[in-house]
């Protein structure tokens, strides 16, 4: 996973490195046997002048409320373009994973807001059923069990 990590900064030109940002989770072990899932956020605060990285600011979370899933992702960002990786827990390598398109996107933020299935198909013209759909799709795409568990994955990783 570093070496996906320093790849992908290194290819970065300074304006875009300015708006880098990786996100990643891990598990942990607490003190009393408990398995934590934790969100790192990884963010550049300062280069120099060749564009090397001085200050990189890491927020840490306890995500272990909202993510229930046992597998690990990793998430890449330049500002404008994603990426989005399944990491193996075993190996460390690191497996693309299909984005969600604009539609989808849009689907999932009108859900976010609690609005149901009529309510979202009346706002962008389709079909209640179309909309089932595309919520089953984004639900076996993204490999969760529940739309609670993709609209999670997608705020812990910053995607909506």
């Amino acid at each position: 996973m570093t070496k996906l990590i320093n790849a992908y900064v290194a290819a970065l030109t300074p304006t875009k490195l300015k708006s880098f940002r990786a996100i990643f989770d891990y598990r942990m072990i607490r003190n009393d046997g408990r398995v934590a899932r934790i969100c790192q956020e990884s963010i550049v605060l300062k280069t120099d002048q060749q564009g090397n990285i001085l200050f990189l600011l890491a927020l840490v979370s306890d995500i272990s409320h909202v993510k229930r899933i046992e597998k690990q992702h990793l998430h890449l960002t330049d500002g404008a373009e994603h990426l989005l990786f399944e990491v193996n827990k075993e190996t460390n390598e690191c497996r693309p994973v299909d984005l969600l398109s604009k539609r989808e996107l849009e689907i999932l933020k009108l859900l976010n807001q609690s609005l149901t299935s009529d309510q979202i198909a009346e706002k962008l013209f389709i079909s209640p059923h179309t909309v089932n759909t595309h919520r089953q799709n984004m639900i076996r795409k993204m490999g969760m069990s529940d739309t609670s568990d993709l609209l999670n994955f997608l705020k812990v990783y910053r995607l909506i």
